[in-house]
């Protein structure tokens, strides 16, 4: 939904440019100015699954997007962002002699933690009118840590449970670098104030790994047993054409 909306709303004011050429007032930034930019697209994702149908619209999901961009002239920035987003769920698995489901034997926790930066430059077309569509360049640099975590505190045979403590953590490390164009357009509410929407596409080259550790204090356990369930796996390194991998496709921008 976020790429239809983005691709509405570059068209949109594309198409309606024109209308407001004529508008003599300055808007936005110009040489020696700056702006920061914050990312809207948490929002947007929220208040659109409101509408697609989604039963499980929860704000579990951290994330945030801020950028800046300096004016080397009236028409060229440089620009550098840094973003990120922290997901976390939690599932629980119950005795099964406890019809209160008060105590808890499983946990399985699943998320994923990831960070960004890029810089780059941005050239924006008709400087100080209303609507000012832009193209720009980035290099981008990202990591993301996915982790699955089962913690257990029983053993459960024959209707019976004796205690101990077990813990299988699972995480894939990717580390992506990237080289992102991309085009845009803006729209000033007020001389300082805007609303941006862009669309990127980039070529990015990850490295990532498989990483498993296991513990645990049973007495059943071999010390075998326990080796066979740690490992570590070093995965190729992969290539791909993308598109929205950069934070901040739309976003909030105000100008000093």
């Amino acid at each position: 939904m976020k790429k239809l909306f983005l691709l509405v709303l570059v068209c949109g004011f594309f198409a309606v440019g024109t209308t407001s050429a004529q508008n003599e007032n300055y808007y936005g930034g110009q040489k020696g100015s700056w702006a920061i930019t914050v990312g809207a697209d948490p929002v947007i994702n929220f208040v659109g699954n409101l509408f697609n149908g989604n039963q499980d619209n929860k704000l579990n999901n951290l994330g945030a997007s801020l950028s800046g961009k300096y004016f080397v002239g009236d028409k060229f920035a440089l620009t550098a962002g840094v973003g990120f987003n922290n997901y976390k769920e939690k599932d629980f698995t119950y005795n099964p002699a406890d019809d209160d489901h008060k105590e808890i034997i499983s946990t399985d926790t699943e998320g994923y933690k990831n960070f960004s930066l890029n810089v780059g430059v941005q050239y924006n077309f008709r400087p100080g009118k209303r609507l000012q569509p832009f193209v720009g360049a980035d290099l981008y640099f990202g990591r993301e840590i996915k982790g699955f975590t089962i913690d257990e505190n029983f053993e459960y045979k024959d209707g019976k449970v004796s205690y101990y403590d077990s813990k299988s953590k699972i995480s894939t490390p990717v580390n992506t670098f990237g080289c992102v164009a991309k085009i845009g357009v803006e729209y000033f509410l007020g001389k300082s104030v805007s609303i941006s929407g862009a669309l990127d596409l980039g070529v990015y080259t990850s490295a990532y790994k498989r990483v498993q550790k296991y513990e645990t204090d049973s007495p059943n356990a071999t010390n075998d047993y326990i080796n066979s369930k740690n490992y570590s796996i070093k995965n190729s390194r992969t290539t791909q054409f993308a598109t929205g991998l950069m934070n901040g496709n739309i976003g909030f921008n105000f100008y000093f």
